[in-house]
């Protein structure tokens, strides 16, 4: 599969911003070479989101960017499915548990290994206990 460099989607991203279609083409952009226009993350991150979420048709997550930096959203079939952060290389997933708004925080390769991780009653205090994670 075609890739592009950094320094390449950040000319077509301004370039798609001048002429007003920047999220269309982008969204088709990211889909056709399979990787995040907006969301910066390692190779190894990606993959591990990749492998965690692919339908076994080649379809799988799309990044979003959020509005809380560094966080990103993880977004599949248009529903967000999870929310994700890379901190020294370390994928943090925040992810939802069946029932009651219950959240999960599972670190690294975690997500394909369908670990249960640390469970919070929401988002909010997962992303609390990545932040304590993350500050030491």
């Amino acid at each position: 599969m075609t890739s592009m460099t950094d320094e390449e989607w950040k000319g077509v991203q301004e370039a798609l911003v001048v002429g007003g279609l920047y999220e269309c083409i982008n969204n088709l952009l990211a889909s056709r070479f399979r990787q995040p226009c907006l969301v910066s993350i390692s190779d190894a991150n990606r993959w591990i989101l990749d492998q965690a979420y692919d339908d076994g048709d080649g379809n799988t997550i799309t990044l979003e960017p959020t509005d809380d930096g560094p966080w990103f959203a993880g977004v599949y079939d248009g529903d967000e499915v999870m929310l994700g952060m890379e901190h020294d290389g370390t994928l943090y997933s925040v992810v939802s548990l069946s029932g009651g708004g219950l959240v999960a925080v599972i670190v690294g390769n975690g997500l394909i290994e369908n670990e249960m991780g640390v469970a919070f009653h929401g988002a909010a205090e997962a992303k609390a206990y990545v932040k304590g994670l993350t500050a030491k």
